[in-house]
């Protein structure tokens, strides 16, 4: 168990990298009655929560923002205005989208009983929302895995809260819809998951070999990789996992390695994502502290860093993972904080802090065609107030919607923005 002071104090800086919130009280939690009739949802009574804002994000690049060549593959796109689909007094967490593009994982948070996060899928066609348990809170927040081949949620967290100053372990647990409370925990112990269909990878602590559990089965099984003997710390706060869309491949990373590791040959993929020497990004090496395999599976858009406590910047790059390739991708701004690819696997959409205002940071939305370089900026005139990174932009796997994280200064909100994709 780690504990969350002396050095865990430290670490609450290099939270940055995931953990960047606006500073808004909320009130009580309500639905939008348009445009989705909400018959039918559940509903919250969470009382006031107010996040703090933490420091390095209202700092701007000091090289000239990039002029964005037109390209007509970008200027194909289009987008409606988003519309506010839920209301909550809290901070809200998007997760991923289900492969039906109507429904989508969501984390709320819940003070009912003090630092639970309720796990739900939204519907967006009907404005129904599913419980799928209620974990405590996360220092580092993770997303949901849903395993579609048994209509099940997968997702690590604790199911007590800590006590005097030490963390409460993380474990795995598979649930049904319906679920609030959790009880038996699949794998006990665990530092990271990633999943699909009906399969769970977990490193386990203390364990550097992972584990691959049979959701449907229950059956576990060692894979016969030494993890560490790869540099990968098992037991680290900020390691993370990503499986591919369509094979049995995850990506494995911490702030010190970046790795690919293929369940049916075992093989591991080493990637060296490159080393920063310059006034704008420091001196050290680089590393991702998110990750989104592309629909094809070709593709990692990472969100890039160097150095701790305090980021110097957060930046766009998308590796090959054929090549080793990777380009980093300047938007003019120090903090790009969500990435999500179109279906297509040809465009992504992103989002950075453009500026700092009242304690709040305010986003901009950038279309990025990753092989000609191009970038372009969406809805430039609509005001969009960011929430945690990595956790407030997913455009649907049809292409036709992209959920945000569009909060007020009195509310947490989920807006959903109808695509229009070029014909081709």
């Amino acid at each position: 168990m780690k504990r969350l002071t002396g050095v865990g104090i430290s670490l609450l800086f290099m939270a940055v990298l995931i953990l960047i919130v606006a500073a808004f009280t909320f009130r009580q939690a309500v639905f939008t009655s348009t445009p989705y009739s909400l018959k039918g949802a559940e509903t919250s009574t969470l009382p006031n929560e107010t996040a703090t804002l933490l420091p390095g994000t209202d700092v701007v690049s000091p090289l000239p923002t990039p002029v964005a060549t037109i390209d007509p593959e970008l200027q194909g796109y289009s987008f409606d205005e988003p519309r506010t689909v839920i209301t909550h007094k809290s901070l809200i967490l998007l997760g991923d989208w289900l492969p039906n593009s109507q429904d989508i994982s969501v984390l709320l948070n819940d003070a009912v009983s003090p630092g639970l996060e309720q796990i739900q899928t939204f519907d967006v066609t009907k404005g129904q929302l599913r419980s799928f348990g209620n974990r405590q809170s996360m220092f580092i927040a993770r997303r949901p895995i849903w395993l579609s081949d048994i209509g099940k949620m997968a997702f690590m967290g604790a199911n007590l809260p800590g006590k005097d100053g030490i963390a409460a372990p993380t474990h795995l647990w598979i649930t049904d819809p319906g679920a609030t409370d959790l009880s038996l925990p699949a794998v006990e112990d665990i530092t990271a998951a990633a999943g699909s269909g009906h399969l769970v990878l977990v490193t386990k602590r203390g364990q550097s070999q992972p584990s691959l559990i049979d959701a449907a089965t229950g059956e576990q099984s060692i894979v016969p990789v030494d993890l560490k003997s790869y540099g990968i710390d098992v037991d680290g706060l900020y390691l993370q996992m990503v499986w591919h869309p369509q094979l049995r491949r995850i990506a494995i990373f911490d702030p010190h390695n970046f790795l690919v590791l293929d369940l049916d040959s075992n093989h591991v993929d080493i990637f060296d994502l490159g080393y920063d020497n310059d006034e704008y990004h420091g001196a050290g090496p680089r590393w991702a502290f998110d990750a989104r395999w592309s629909p094809d599976g070709q593709y990692l858009a990472l969100i890039t860093t160097q150095g701790t406590p305090i980021l110097p910047y957060a930046e766009l790059s998308v590796l090959d993972v054929a090549t080793h390739e990777m380009v980093n991708h300047d938007l003019g701004h120090r903090y790009v904080t969500d990435v999500t690819w179109s279906p297509d696997s040809k465009i992504l959409l992103t989002a950075a802090v453009v500026d700092n205002a009242e304690g709040k940071n305010h986003l901009g939305l950038f279309l990025v065609n990753f092989v000609g370089g191009t970038n372009r900026r969406v809805l430039p005139d609509t005001p969009i107030t960011g929430g945690q990174f990595g956790f407030g932009l997913n455009w649907s796997p049809n292409g036709e919607i992209v959920a945000i994280y569009c909060p007020t200064s009195d509310e947490g909100r989920v807006c959903t923005m109808n695509v229009q994709a070029p014909q081709r």
